[in-house]
């Protein structure tokens, strides 16, 4: 037993090293730089030392540092929590060699779990002789890789073998595990909803065309929420129950605004057809402008509802210990994770058709040049396919790819010979385009932005979206009223 330890982490994981090291009767030394000098590690612990700037590579990534400060603090072990340096193997031979303890793996059980390669064959030995273990070893085979659209190509055709694989593998249990239907709870009403969406003029590029599509769109991505609650529950896991509780909180309040956020356009428009609100920005300005703070709202309770950074708690797999989906794997994982992204797709198309004009073109309609950007992307992006193909490694590359960008660019040529199928494709091409913008956010903002801590999350939701919010439906209001009572428009 260790009489005094240096935790050598901060946050949330140094508090739950402290907790258990004042239950087992062990002193504690919190290593900490000087802008975490007045957290609440360094408070409760019994000594605490800085070993730097804020900066972590001069503080809880500095090895010198850390080892100076477990000497002059007298530590006999240092605890270096998940994250940082709990995985470097150099840190634990250091340690080692000062006469400190590293609690955590060997340096050799690190630096053989850090080689995917050296893994897998330990995988292998392991399977080989029976410790009644169950051990399934996933790879995906030697593969030459290639820069650019060749190694995607190569990524997929590797991996679509693995798809089975991943289907069919072995999925962790947990004791009581119920399988059910939660898995595909998030997913069926995210589908349904593409029924739904008007993806063009009408009536070509309209599945359903109904008076009360965008009610319908709300009602059925709604139900997202209880997939999350039951998929917690049905764990059998106190802490997946709890991820799916927090989850779902996060995402009923972040529906408020979401919803209150489309009233004003619904004020201007007055329909819940889709249709109906992108022919009314034909006639009128881009509902973007006269609801410039809706669509404020709209997008950062769309990442919200979604589970994207910087929202993303209920996946919070660093603090939070992954959430709701902690006792899924294999293909039922996968399940919560392919309704997501494709919930990003959904809310996207709806952004872009309440506020972004829908189908319609960014371009005034007299600049008939901006009719031929469709095939000038398709022809552009054959071009350098073929010209990627022609420099990738094998033979199978240097057919198919140049024969794939050749069939892009003869459509691309197609559109240019052929005026009425190149305004047939105007409507699509430019929804689409307007959604690929937004998934581009999406992934922008994931590498971007830090994550809220929970009470930071709640508090932007109900403190600044939900007044904004209700203030944006007043002042749209008053504003109706008085161009109707004033101005005698309607």
């Amino acid at each position: 037993m260790f009489h005094k330890i240096l935790i050598a982490n901060r946050g949330e994981i140094a508090l739950r090293i402290l907790r258990t090291c004042r239950e087992m009767g062990i002193r504690t030394v919190v290593a900490h730089s000087q802008a975490d000098t007045g957290s609440l590690p360094v408070r409760l612990a019994d000594e605490s030392i800085c070993i730097g700037p804020a900066e972590a590579r001069a503080s809880y990534l500095n090895i010198p540092s850390i080892i100076s400060a477990a000497s002059i603090t007298d530590s006999e072990a240092i605890h270096p929590g998940y994250g940082l340096l709990s995985e470097n193997a150099a840190f634990a031979e250091i340690c080692r060699a000062c006469g400190i303890t590293f609690i955590g793996p060997s340096p050799e059980a690190i630096r053989l779990m850090g080689d995917k390669a050296q893994a897998r064959e330990m995988a292998k030995r392991i399977r080989d002789v029976d410790f009644g273990l169950l051990v399934a070893v996933a790879y995906m085979g030697n593969m030459v890789w290639a820069s650019g659209l060749s190694s995607s190509i190569a990524l997929a055709s590797a991996t679509s073998g693995s798809a089975l694989n991943i289907i069919e593998k072995v999925t962790g249990r947990t004791a009581g595990l119920n399988e059910t239907i939660f898995t595909a709870y998030n997913l069926v009403p995210t589908i349904l909803v593409f029924c739904l969406i008007p993806y063009g003029p009408p009536p070509t590029f309209v599945v359903t065309h109904t008076n009360v599509g965008l009610l319908l769109i709300l009602a059925l991505t709604s139900t997202g929420v209880y997939g999350i609650i039951l998929g917690g529950w049905a764990s059998n896991n106190k802490y997946s129950l709890m991820g799916g509780l927090r989850s779902a909180a996060q995402m009923v309040s972040y529906e408020v605004p979401f919803g209150l956020s489309i009233v004003g356009v619904l004020m201007l428009c007055g329909s819940f057809d889709l249709v109906h609100i992108v022919n009314y920005q034909a006639h009128h300005v881009w509902n973007l402008f006269p609801q410039i703070i809706a669509a404020f709202i709209f997008l950062v309770a769309m990442n919200a509802e979604n589970n994207r950074t910087p929202f993303d708690l209920p996946e919070a797999e660093s603090e939070l210990v992954a959430g709701f989906h902690t006792e899924y794997s294999s293909f039922k994982f996968a399940m919560f994770f392919i309704a997501e992204y494709t919930s990003m797709i959904t809310v996207s198309c709806l952004c872009s058709i309440l506020f972004f004009g829908g189908w319609l073109s960014p371009f005034p309609t007299s600049w008939l040049f901006t009719h031929y950007l469709p095939s000038a992307i398709l022809i552009s992006f054959g071009l350098w396919v073929i010209w990627d193909g022609i420099r990738y490694e094998t033979i199978f590359g240097r057919i198919v790819l140049p024969g794939l960008g050749a069939a892009i660019t003869a459509l691309g040529v197609v559109f240019v010979l052929l005026p009425n199928v190149n305004e047939f494709i105007q409507g699509p091409f430019w929804l689409l385009s307007k959604i690929f913008v937004f998934l581009f956010v999406y992934v922008w903002m994931r590498g971007t932005l830090p994550r809220f801590r929970y009470d930071q999350l709640m508090a932007f939701g109900w403190k600044l979206l939900l007044p904004l919010s209700i203030v944006n439906v007043i002042v749209t209001s008053f504003v109706i009223l008085a161009k109707m009572q004033w101005w005698g428009a309607k």
